[in-house]
């Protein structure tokens, strides 16, 4: 790596700025170092020169918390040491003997949270600036929205930038899809978390103590290509409350539609045949001949293709050949139930039918050494790994943006559901490129920026944000929702969803892309999920498939993917050994829909992810959570009931799991796939061994948790339609039912006293403005039976269709009575109640 780095010199202390608010200090060329408090436990750093650094030009901040700026307060000041206060901060600043500024940040509790290298804090390069900071002993380092595994990141290296990582290592590949630049600190034994978060798009890198240098002992640092320095500093008693603080910064995850949690069909091979039409038509049926719910039809980019020949994927094309009635296939899908979501990439072929119109409207990046549109290699051929020259849609461009959201507007008129943003990197390949950044954000006036100042991923933003616009123009009354691959910060603010990516079939990703899950729900992409099955590779084995579905049922987003070769088409049924084991997965998800719909609320509105890792919260204290084999041992909690398990390699039939302990509860477990009563409970804070047949993975429940579920099969929560457009799918024949029953699966203990209590939250699952109603399960153990009490404690206009009653499903091998509960058939071989649900 070339290095031409600078430190800052001769930094000296401004005291007028602090009547502003403003811990600034100027240095030498120009350069600002300024830090500002913007409320409880958080700052904001600023280095910068205006005429060779500019602060980023970005859009990842809400409006917001760019006004939050809060007091600061000089202490104390020496000839080159200041002492500061701020709420929920003591910051201390140090100018070293060679000019350089640097900060210390303490917390509440006065613990050094963060520490910058003395003289080396601040360097700056031709374009860009670098941050050296002490690396903290003793602490594992998460975040960075997408990185292999494994899950603490520690004395690792990263590259901030997106690539189409076709086949990528879950545990090597480096950078992956998405660029966020958000770390978080975890001293081991809990007490306080820590988080810087880089609001720049340029790209960059993190070395988090890989790089040593003895006359700095342990550091990390965070160089960036090009621009000043624009970061913030937050710390919190917790790593769910740092997250949350993070949420106020960028925003909070969006609310999926519910058609999201079901299963997701998808494979290139659909589409890629010249009667895609016909055997898009025939998949419903399938799904009824083999008894496999289904929720969303993925549309790949074969319909696209040209009929002119050489053939080629041109972005909003329509193949009349593949399919002759597009708008037919789309009713037909929707009468099954389906959501369509249809995939399009941000790029055009020199060929393409609009490709000059938008060079002549400026909707292009320019070269600036030609004066020309920039053209790279593009994946727009038939085959899935060619490519053809093109050009990518500059969505800083307005005519970019109002070209693409036409578009995609047309294509949802025509029947399409949702937007499928793919291929979106945006990996130009010379930072120097022009982009016309036209009324994006504020930079002072300045258009046509080079892409390396800008960020490629703005544009990646831009276009979730043109592709949410449409929706929310086309369908004014459901609630928009993108599916994104690649993504900045900002971009979750637009496109609710997104995958990991195109990975590998081999048994090390199963793993690699489960704990590369749990750092990308704190990066808030918490409707995430992998492709099952692997998307590029041989097909997966009967025993790698079916372990690879029983897992990822309990990840947010379950997608059924593969690439675009006939033999490789990943399908439910593919294997008819297994077929009845991958029907009861599925369905099992299906129940689970009312809790993961529950989970969603919380991501939206307290930023929790839905898979968190098995130290989260109440956890961290326990000494265990902290070792190597549990912190990467790819298990993770799936909200706070369950806690899952999976099966990493060919025929393993046990898996040692640990349990964790909170500090000041005595907690159990029911081991829920228990062959008998011996083995059906354990106690926190212990390694066990289960077993995993082919039959199921390891499943845990917390002793004092609840989990609603309803049918296992495709639900609608209205009998009225949403509007004129929406088919009645509830009929004979299609597999769809209404949303009129609901279980609670209660976890009480054997026999100890005490009174718990579980809350969720349901409505429509569709509306663009939903009014939830929220219910609550009380239980308690008395004698030889279980007191239950459900009652509805938060009344929004949804009224579920079946919230006059509910069953209690209690654990296996319960044979206990619930009091004034009737009893009705089992539940998967579970006791079961009726119980009335009060209003």
């Amino acid at each position: 790596m070339l290095m031409n780095e600078v430190p800052l010199s001769n930094c000296r202390f401004n005291a007028k700025a602090i009547d502003e608010g403003v811990v600034q200090f100027n240095a030498d060329d120009g350069f600002v170092v300024e830090l500002a408090s913007y409320g409880q436990g958080m700052a904001r750093l600023q280095v910068h020169n205006d005429s060779t650094h500019p602060k980023p030009p970005q859009d990842n901040v809400v409006p917001s918390m760019e006004k939050k700026k809060d007091r600061i307060t000089l202490k104390t000041s020496a000839e080159n040491r200041f002492e500061f206060s701020a709420p929920g901060l003591e910051i201390v600043a140090e100018i070293s003997g060679h000019g350089n500024v640097g900060f210390e940040l303490y917390n509440k509790s006065g613990t050094l949270i963060h520490k910058d290298l003395v003289d080396r804090s601040y360097s700056a390069d031709s374009h860009g600036l670098s941050h050296y900071s002490k690396l903290q002993p003793d602490a594992i380092h998460v975040g960075l929205g997408e990185k292999g595994a494994p899950f603490d990141l520690t004395r690792r290296k990263f590259e901030l930038a997106g690539r189409d990582a076709l086949g990528y290592d879950s545990w090597s590949t480096d950078p992956l899809y998405k660029h966020i630049p958000v770390l978080m600190v975890l001293p081991k034994g809990g007490g306080w978390a820590f988080g810087e978060f880089s609001t720049s798009n340029s790209n960059g890198q993190f070395n988090l103590g890989n790089e040593i240098d003895a006359n700095w002992t342990s550091y990390k640092v965070h160089r960036q290509d090009w621009g000043g320095i624009d970061k913030f500093f937050f710390t919190a008693d917790s790593l769910p409350e740092l997250v949350g603080m993070y949420a106020s910064i960028v925003s909070f995850p969006a609310l999926p539609s519910r058609h999201w949690l079901g299963y997701l069909a998808s494979s290139m091979g659909y589409a890629d045949v010249d009667n895609a039409q016909e055997v898009i038509a025939k998949f419903p049926q399938e799904c009824l001949d083999y008894d496999i719910p289904c929720s969303v039809f993925h549309l790949s980019s074969g319909y696209t293709v040209t009929e002119t020949e050489p053939p080629r994927r041109d972005v909003f094309n329509m193949n009349t050949k593949r399919c002759p009635d597009f708008p037919g296939l789309c009713r037909l899908l929707h009468e099954h139930g389906y959501q369509i979501s249809a995939n399009i990439k941000p790029y055009v072929s020199v060929q393409h039918h609009d490709y000059e119109k938008l060079k002549e409207a400026g909707a292009l990046f320019t070269n600036p050494r030609t004066k020309d549109a920039v053209l790279t290699r593009v994946w727009v051929t038939v085959t899935p790994f060619g490519n053809l020259d093109g050009s990518w849609v500059d969505m800083t461009a307005e005519a970019g943006r109002n070209w693409w959201q036409e578009n995609v507007e047309n294509l949802l008129k025509m029947g399409v559901d949702h937007a499928w943003n793919d291929n979106n990197e945006y990996h130009l390949h010379n930072d120097n490129y022009i982009c016309k950044f036209e009324n994006v954000v504020d930079q002072n006036g300045a258009k046509n920026l080079p892409v390396g100042l800008a960020g490629r991923m703005i544009n990646t933003q831009l276009m979730a944000k043109a592709s949410h616009d449409a929706s929310i123009n086309v369908h004014p009354d459901k609630r928009p929702f993108v599916l994104t691959r690649s993504a900045n910060a900002g971009t979750m603010r637009y496109a609710g969803t997104s995958w990991s990516g195109d990975n590998r079939t081999c048994w090390p990703t199963i793993k690699g892309n489960s704990l590369m899950g749990l750092n990308t729900g704190l990066s808030l992409i918490q409707s995430s999920g992998h492709d099952v099955g692997g998307f590029a590779g041989p097909a997966p084995t009967p025993e790698m498939f079916l372990r690879w579905v029983q897992l990822n049922i309990f990840t947010p987003r379950f997608c059924i993917h593969s690439v675009a070769i006939a033999e490789r088409v990943t399908e439910p049924w593919m294997y008819p050994e297994i077929l009845p084991l991958i029907r009861e997965s599925i369905k099992r998800r299906y129940e689970l829909i009312p809790y993961l719909y529950s989970l969603h609320w919380d991501s939206h509105l307290h930023a929790y992810p839905l898979n968190r890792w098995i130290g989260w919260g109440k956890y961290e204290k326990d000494p265990n959570v902290w070792k190597d084999e549990v912190i990467n041992s790819g298990d993770f909690w799936l909200g706070d009931s369950l806690l899952v398990a999976g099966v990493w390699g060919p025929g393993d039939k046990t898996r040692e799991v640990y349990l964790p302990k909170s500090e000041d509860e005595d907690d159990e477990y029911y081991n829920l796939n228990a062959s008998s009563p011996e083995n059906s409970l354990y106690k926190g804070g212990n390694f066990v061994t289960v077993d995993t047949p082919q039959e199921h993975i390891g499943l845990f429940a917390k002793v004092g948790t609840a989990i609603p579920i309803g049918k296992p099969r495709v639900t609608v929560t209205l009998k009225e339609r949403m509007d004129e457009n929406t088919p009645d799918v509830v009929k004979p024949g299609r597999g769809v039912e209404y949303d009129d029953w609901r279980g609670i699966e209660i976890f009480p203990p054997k026999s100890a006293k005490g009174q718990y209590e579980f809350q969720w939250t349901e409505d429509d699952g569709e509306s663009a403005k939903p009014d939830p109603a929220t219910f609550s399960v009380i239980y308690s153990v008395d004698g030889d039976s279980i007191a239950v009490e459900c009652k509805r404690i938060k009344g929004g206009s949804f009224n579920p269709l079946w919230a006059d009653s509910i069953d209690v499903i209690l654990p296996k091998f319960d044979t206990r009575s619930v009091k004034g509960g009737k009893k009705v058939d089992d539940h998967h071989g579970k006791s079961c109640y009726r119980i009335p649900v009060a209003n």
